[in-house]
């Protein structure tokens, strides 16, 4: 593990979002060594990757990974303190507590207009694709993108 400047034992990621970053996370995190508890409350893990096939695969890598992966659907975090962090299930049902020396909160992102709001008023055609629209995937902004240029 040379040229890394950290290093954790266990880690726990949790996955507001569905999308494959988080799985990407999760997955170099155990190829480091780490367990790892994946937290998310959905009733799978990437869900929004599902169909483009993208879970297997991950799943496949991690099983031979050097770290320990240990999946907790429809759970959400009540609180981190220390080394520790308190998760409950998404229904009714008393709380846990695990170990954790890194703890990574993927979540869905803000709209990002800054470009949008200086060009607004000072080019003749402009649209809002991607990101600046709302938090979205890659495929949806190139879709949005492609759409905007045809329609000039």
């Amino acid at each position: 593990m040379a040229g890394r400047n950290w290093q954790t034992r266990h880690a726990v990621v949790v996955d507001d979002s569905g999308h494959y970053e988080t799985l990407g996370i999760a997955e170099q995190l155990v190829a480091e060594g780490a367990d790892v508890t994946f937290v998310t409350p959905f009733k799978q893990i990437g869900f929004k990757v599902e169909n483009a096939l993208m879970v297997e695969p991950v799943l496949e890598r991690i099983a031979y990974a050097a770290g320990r992966f240990t999946i907790l659907l429809r759970h959400r975090v009540r609180a981190v303190s220390g080394d520790t962090i308190e998760i409950a299930p998404t229904y009714p049902a008393p709380s846990s507590h695990l170990p954790c020396d890194t703890v990574v909160l993927v979540t869905p992102g803000a709209p990002l207009r800054t470009l949008y709001e200086r060009l607004h008023g000072k080019v003749s055609t402009l649209a809002i694709v991607g990101d600046a629209n709302s938090p979205r995937d890659l495929q949806k902004a190139i879709y949005e993108g492609h759409l905007a240029a045809r329609s000039c």
